[in-house]
């Protein structure tokens, strides 16, 4: 593939993402006002039902990540892409019919099966770009995922005072049919299958096979598990240090924003510095740097100190993907990256899973500030983890033994 047309992609794919993940986070704030609408009222009923909505699509989804990141191997990278992008059209269009919250649990546990839009764009493009671009690809089509995350609650928050909840379903899925439509005519992919003798002999749980692959999920499930600890609690937080309801939902918002807002700005940077100083040393870096901004959050005493850490945590959290994501394309076999992704995927998804609940707990059992200690302390055993149990590949030869 010509450098012109591995560029090209990953521009092309940037926009998908952040299309798709503007849509999809649009609709993730309000499902508790959505579970409203279709007839819970009860607090704790709501509670409920929007915690299992919420978790249900990231728990499927880290069950079957594996097997799409296998056929992705076998059948290519851009038809993942595209079947992953038209089933989450499908079903947040299905998803503005709801007529219970079943309806929308059993809808959101169909999207999670055929998630893996991000993971497979992430393959489409390791498998592609030069090596020694590959933290510098890798970090700016991170961006474009974040600056979607971070700006689609916005608009969300907007259309749905105006135009209605049900309304921002279908928005959602002609953004998810846009992105996926996107892929099919623009993105190039000249996709060349292991030959059948190697694809038996590696096999579907072949990356599993590797010290260096297990190595990896464990760092992106502790990752996303620590991060993803102290996001239900900001709001809450926010409020126990700020008291002017008129402007209470929009400073916690900014305040939430602050670490994607720093994950755009630092990605591409870090991911270029990984190419030069060695994916692993800048995961270090990054996981010390995230540990250190997370530890002094429970000590703010205002929002603009809390969001100015958060800003940093997150200038830190902005290279712990890309490079993670780094390690497992020089890590993978030729003609495995789908499956490498894949397993890596769903140790991302666990952690999405479960960092909400334990912070919840940790916050119900101890406080609210003790949220961050724990966070810290898990990035800092993330980081003493890679220290000793992930090697960095120095040639090319290093991801074929």
């Amino acid at each position: 593939m010509t450098t012109q047309t591995w560029q090209r992609n990953l521009y092309l794919l940037w926009t998908a993402q952040f299309v798709l993940l503007m849509g999809t986070s649009m609709v993730i704030p309000f499902l508790p006002l959505y579970v409203e609408q279709l007839g819970v009222h009860a607090l704790s009923r709501v509670e409920l039902w929007s915690g299992a909505i919420f978790s249900v699509s990231f728990l499927l989804a880290a069950l079957v990540s594996p097997l799409w990141g296998h056929l992705a191997d076998r059948r290519g990278r851009k038809i993942m892409v595209v079947r992953s992008g038209l089933a989450l059209a499908l079903a947040n269009a299905l998803m503005a019919a709801a007529t219970s919250p079943l309806e929308l649990l059993l809808l959101r546990a169909f999207l999670g099966l055929f998630a893996g839009f991000l993971p497979a764009a992430v393959a489409l493009v390791a498998s592609a770009a030069p090596r020694e671009r590959l933290g510098w690809a890798l970090g700016i089509l991170q961006t474009g995922a974040v600056a979607g995350s971070v700006s689609g609650p916005l608009l969300g928050g907007v259309l749905a005072d105006t135009v209605g909840l049900r309304s921002v379903f279908l928005i959602t899925a002609g953004l998810c049919l846009a992105a996926s439509l996107l892929v099919v005519w623009q993105v190039r992919e000249h996709f060349h299958p292991a030959p059948p003798a190697r694809r038996a002999r590696h096999g579907f749980a072949s990356p599993l096979r590797q010290p260096a692959l297990r190595a990896m999920f464990l760092v992106f499930f502790t990752s996303q598990f620590a991060v993803m600890s102290a996001e239900p609690i900001i709001a809450v937080y926010v409020r126990t240090m700020y008291h002017d309801p008129r402007l209470l939902a929009s400073v916690a918002g900014a305040v939430f924003a602050m670490v994607g807002v720093g994950n755009v700005l630092a990605s591409p940077f870090l991911g270029r510095r990984s190419d030069r100083l060695g994916y692993r040393r800048v995961l270090l870096i990054s996981l010390a740097g995230a540990a250190l901004f997370y530890l002094p959050q429970a000590l703010a005493a205002g929002p603009f100190q809390l969001g100015a850490m958060r800003l940093f945590a997150g200038a830190f959290v902005g290279g712990i993907i890309p490079t993670a994501n780094a390690l497992v394309g020089r890590f993978s076999l030729e003609g495995q990256q789908g499956g490498s992704y894949g397993l890596t995927s769903s140790a991302f998804f666990l952690g999405n899973v479960v960092g909400p609940l334990a912070g919840a707990g940790i916050a119900a059992s101890w406080g609210i500030r003790w949220v961050f200690p724990v966070t810290s302390l898990l990035l800092l055993a993330n980081a003493w983890w890679v220290w000793h149990a992930v090697r960095e590949p120095v040639a090319a030869s290093d991801t074929q033994a």
